[in-house]
């Protein structure tokens, strides 16, 4: 099949004509001329992916940028998603999932153009939606679950087409345009290493293709592993913006007192525990940015297939599969108590002050906040397409889609903070360290506390997609 631009065709529409008038005016009989008018007017038939984005070859308000597989391998990035996040055309920015987000966005990226939204932004492969994922409620795709070694451009209409597909292409449209007749097999491996502590990459691509004179099918899979950069690698420490601190501390600080009130800490215990500050107002400040990750670690893997068979002349049968199965780890800091923030009573025999103290405390000693997120995202399509020739001929397709998306969250060292209220009122825990116990017994005493109260917390969010079958002409 041969692909021609708007320019080559106008060149052959000259001529075209300027052989037909060359017969007119040689004298040649209407029978001739009628002859060679069939003949020139048999235009072959091009195809043209994603025909919904207007595309020319000349600027106009509606401009579409395309990025082809030379401009993907020049940008040195390791996913799609990192390569439409990081394009000029993208100068709003996107989502890429960070620790702290639950319903599973910490696993998922998505394109945000124009500062309207992720919601806002249509994501199309080979002129088709991608499905959405669950945890988006199906609004959103996710951009990093295509295998890179199957892109052959992407194209981005960088204006909204909201009167074509709907409101959810008001920011614009991107289109990822896979590869239809590669033919052999290809191997690539990658990797990277940042300066920063972290963020180490691997890639591994193996893709496959065959064609016959009747159609073609590729398959690609795709392994991708990265680890997780710390919060404390990008944000140094020692920067005066540096501001990771919080009163919800593994050493528990109490507020008592009328107006703004005073704090209590134990300002020896503070000293000895690790990721702690002396505020200097009575408080022990916990710096939760020493501990979490900004990105988690992550393995994906993913598959891609695309296959075309020429029925008839004039009907073709095509369609798509994906699978893409993805792990995140990421992790917040250790869960601060403060859903039902616990109050220590004036009486309690443990009250360094006498006085009624509202607790800041976070179970530190118990661990970190660390969650697990497997997303699985399946896909296929398939339908006909083909031509009538009558008039000036009418295109049709059929269309049949089937998409899942789970995504599984397990949320770990999480507290139940009522809990946390009656072991306190059962003064059996001397938090603030009143008895002058040493250090290791005070560490253990929280830890044994933190464990009553802890649970793990598990999220299922499942979205499916059956028989969506669409007509257009």
């Amino acid at each position: 099949m041969r692909y021609l631009s708007l320019t080559a065709k106008a060149v052959r529409t000259s001529l075209i004509t300027a052989a037909t008038s060359s017969v007119v005016f040689s004298g040649l009989g209407f029978s001739a001329m009628i002859n060679a008018a069939e003949e020139n007017t048999k235009v072959e038939r091009i195809e043209v992916t994603g025909s919904r984005i207007k595309q020319v070859d000349m600027e106009t308000v509606s401009p579409v940028t395309v990025i082809n597989a030379a401009d993907i391998a020049m940008t040195g990035e390791k996913t799609v998603a990192d390569v439409l996040n990081n394009s000029a055309i993208n100068s709003f920015g996107s989502w890429r999932g960070i620790s702290g987000y639950g319903s599973g966005a910490s696993s998922t990226s998505n394109v945000n153009l124009r500062g309207l939204g992720s919601s806002a932004t249509l994501v199309l492969l080979d002129g088709r939606r991608m499905p959405g994922t669950s945890s988006s409620s199906g609004s959103v795709a996710d951009t990093s679950s295509i295998p890179m070694a199957i892109v052959e451009r992407i194209e981005i209409l960088r204006d909204g087409a909201s009167a074509v597909y709907g409101s959810d292409a008001v920011a614009g449209v991107i289109n990822i345009i896979t590869k239809k007749e590669f033919e052999g097999f290809q191997l690539d491996y990658s990797t990277e290493q940042p300066s920063v502590e972290g963020g180490d990459a691997n890639r591994l691509s193996l893709a496959t293709g065959f064609n016959t004179d009747k159609g073609n099918i590729t398959l690609t899979y795709e392994y991708y592993d990265t680890k997780a950069v710390m919060d404390r690698d990008i944000w140094r420490m020692d920067d005066s913006s540096y501001n990771a601190y919080s009163g919800y501390s593994s050493v528990p600080n109490g507020k008592y007192g009328p107006g703004n009130g005073s704090w209590y800490s134990n300002s020896d215990i503070c000293e000895k525990t690790e990721n702690t500050i002396d505020s200097g107002d009575g408080r022990c400040l916990y710096n939760h940015g020493n501990v979490t990750k900004l990105f988690g670690d992550q393995t994906r893997n993913s598959l891609l297939s695309n296959f075309s068979y020429e029925i008839s002349e004039n009907i073709k049968f095509r369609g798509r599969a994906s699978a893409s199965l993805a792990e995140t780890e990421t992790r917040y800091a250790g869960t601060p108590v403060s859903t039902n923030t616990p109050v220590m009573s004036a009486d309690n025999k443990y009250n360094p002050v006498g006085e009624e103290l509202v607790i800041s405390m976070r179970g530190a000693q118990l661990g970190e906040r660390d969650t697990l997120t497997e997303t699985n995202n399946f896909d296929i399509l398939g339908g006909f397409v083909g031509t009538i020739d009558s008039g000036n001929g009418i295109d049709w397709e059929l269309n049949a889609q089937h998409a899942t998306s789970t995504t599984n969250s397990f949320n770990y060292n999480l507290l139940n903070d009522n809990i946390i209220q009656q072991e306190i009122d059962s003064e059996q825990y001397d938090i603030f360290n009143t008895s002058g116990m040493s250090y290791e017994q005070w560490e253990q005493q929280m830890t044994d506390l933190y464990r009553k109260a802890a649970h793990t917390a598990g999220r299922d969010h499942t979205l499916l997609t059956v028989g969506n079958l669409f007509l257009s002409a």
